[in-house]
């Protein structure tokens, strides 16, 4: 390893400290984060590794990020500050391990590094938290740890990739990659090498499929049938790479710079290829891995969230690239002006990072800046973002909770859909709103990431969003015994509008919530509703029939019952819970 100077410690320390402000600076907790949270939060609470209490469905693509979150929150910190401040240590950690790195090489350009820092998806996901600060530094791990040397540390590398793919799970596509390296470079079959390779890919990542496959009864994530059925998107695809590069602009314009000059270089002969230092090689093995890898996020379309799925590709080339041409170069006269070279780079790379324009909310592709439109307007300070999620999903989510506890109703189930079945006004995402609401909230959500339902036999809709195509039905609505929805007919929307939703559960003990006299309204209201349209012909009167009497059939409980029924006075003295 070359000697470290002053002047070198003072740019790694000046490196160091960019990058730490530029993360430190974007710190936010991802809408999607919080569905991880829920797990932890139920895993902790003694539900077990659950979305919804008592339902084993494993709505997550990030179990070892879950994981990780979990040991930490044991020891009783808050999740919320514990992700954002793990993520910024996981990147820091990713960033000087790719300097100790390029200090071992003798290469001091920083090029690489200061793209990350001042790069849009880096700065917005390390502390988003979702999975990407730890897959940042697994992803550099096993780059530090294999680059263009033989791969001859078979468990280390199954470890890696096996973490990986259960931390991303596209990421499983190194698995059988790094076997196929291995094979090439030997070119024979290496029994003790594929032993202590296979023993890490059974311990770390077969050993999560058995685990999944008892505990959730599926051999994937069911997310993966959330999500599946949909042909090849290339055109969504492409359009989510080209949104990714042309807000990677200091990479675009710096690589090509690189590139130009190392040709100019070669054609003034100050650089010769065929004379040029065997040890420097074209990184193959890393260029195959973020093409081959990238090219199946191009395939099923990217997804709506700018940045995100792109990210760990980004981090692979842009190693690649980095390590490769800071070779190239120190084999020229360039290598004598490196000072000046690492300023320009460090003030390009300083000015993105305090420029205050970003990317746009919405791109006209539809791609969206998540950071922007779960923080901008809702935050008094920055220390809020740190502290706490002001969101109005995660709000109304404590509305609910509140209301659960006052009511004291198990089991008390709703739903997020706003597409087929219209059951609340302006939808509510996962992981806000969910956390918000507590264990004690069961959530059915309409796209089938959390709920098996509705991935497996959910109806495919047109939502806008890649990768999120399902939708629940009212019918299904109905018959999973969920409190609110709209019939879709505004007489009983009318009759069983509540603060909270239109009232879909024909159950008295729910019902006599509401309190005496407001119950018996309801109920005579419903049931002359029910008698008026009962011989009716037309369209609308025998729709909204056959859906009174699906209800009466799930809660097999008729309308004229309940209009004619006592209730309890214990119950009717909880209509102070429907106060919003």
């Amino acid at each position: 390893m070359n000697l470290v100077t002053r002047k070198e410690l003072i740019w790694i320390f000046a490196v160091l400290a960019l990058a730490s402000y530029a993360i430190l600076s974007r710190i936010w907790v991802a809408e999607d984060a919080y569905i991880s949270f829920r797990y932890t939060m139920n895993l902790l609470d003694g539900n077990g590794f659950v979305f919804n209490s008592g339902e084993r469905v494993e709505g997550s693509t990030n179990p070892y990020w879950i994981l990780f979150l979990s040991l930490l929150a044991f020891t009783g910190l808050p999740l919320h500050q514990t992700a954002i401040l793990t993520g910024f240590f996981l990147s820091i950690s990713a960033i000087v391990l790719w300097i100790r790195y390029q200090m071992k090489t003798g290469a001091y350009f920083f090029w690489g590094v200061l793209v990350l820092i001042s790069h849009e998806g880096i700065r917005d996901f390390s502390t988003s938290g979702l999975e990407f600060s730890l897959t940042f530094f697994l992803v550099t791990l096993l780059l530090v740890s294999t680059f263009q040397t033989k791969l001859e540390k078979p468990f280390l590398i199954g470890t890696i990739v096996s973490l990986l793919y259960h931390t991303r799970p596209e990421m499983g596509l190194l698995i059988p990659l790094f076997y196929f390296f291995r094979l090439w470079e030997s070119r024979k079959w290496e029994w003790n090498w594929i032993f202590r390779y296979g023993s890490a890919i059974l311990l770390f990542a077969i050993s999560y499929h058995i685990f999944r496959f008892f505990y959730f009864g599926d051999i994937f994530p069911n997310t993966f049938y959330a999500k599946s059925g949909s042909a090849s998107r290339y055109i969504d695809g492409w359009n989510y790479l080209m949104h990714f590069l042309w807000y990677s602009k200091f990479f675009i314009i710096s690589s090509i710079s690189i590139l130009g000059l190392i040709y100019i270089l070669n054609r003034k002969n100050l650089i010769n290829f065929n004379q040029t230092d065997s040890s420097i090689k074209f990184p193959f093995r890393e260029a195959i891995l973020a093409l081959f890898v990238g090219h199946y996020i191009v395939r099923v379309g990217g997804d709506f969230m700018a940045f995100r799925l792109l990210l760990p590709y980004f981090v692979i080339l842009l190693f690649a690239i980095d390590s490769f041409s800071n070779q190239l170069l120190a084999k020229t006269p360039l290598i004598e002006r490196k000072e000046t070279i690492r300023f320009i780079f460090f003030i390009l790379a300083f000015l993105l990072v305090f420029e205050k324009t970003n990317y746009p909310l919405v791109s006209p592709k539809g791609i969206v800046n998540e950071r922007k439109a779960y923080t901008k307007g809702y935050y008094d300070s920055y220390s809020e973002l740190f502290t706490k999620i002001k969101y109005p999903w995660f709000e109304t989510g404590v509305q609910f909770r509140k209301l659960q506890a006052c009511l004291d109703i198990n089991p008390f189930i709703i739903t997020n859909s706003v597409t087929e079945a219209k059951c609340n006004k302006s939808g509510f995402g996962l992981g806000y709103f969910s956390y918000a609401a507590g264990p004690n909230v069961s959530v059915i959500d309409e796209l089938g990431l959390t709920d098996r339902e509705v991935a497996k036999y959910g109806h495919k809709q047109l939502h806008g969003k890649v990768g999120h195509e399902r939708s629940i039905s009212l019918e299904q609505v109905i018959q999973r015994k969920v409190i609110f929805c709209s019939l879709e007919d505004e007489r009983y929307d009318q009759i069983m509008e509540t603060p909270f939703g239109v009232m879909i559960r024909l159950d008295d003990t729910l019902l006599s919530t509401l309190g005496k006299s407001d119950f018996e309204s309801r109920m005579l209201r419903l049931a002359s509703l029910k008698k008026e349209i009962e011989k009716s012909k037309s369209e609308k009167d025998l729709l909204l029939m056959k859906r009174l009497a699906l209800l009466e059939h799930v809660w097999n409980e008729k309308i004229e019952s309940l209009a004619s029924r006592s209730i309890k006075e214990s119950n009717s003295n909880k209509s102070q819970c429907w106060n919003n």
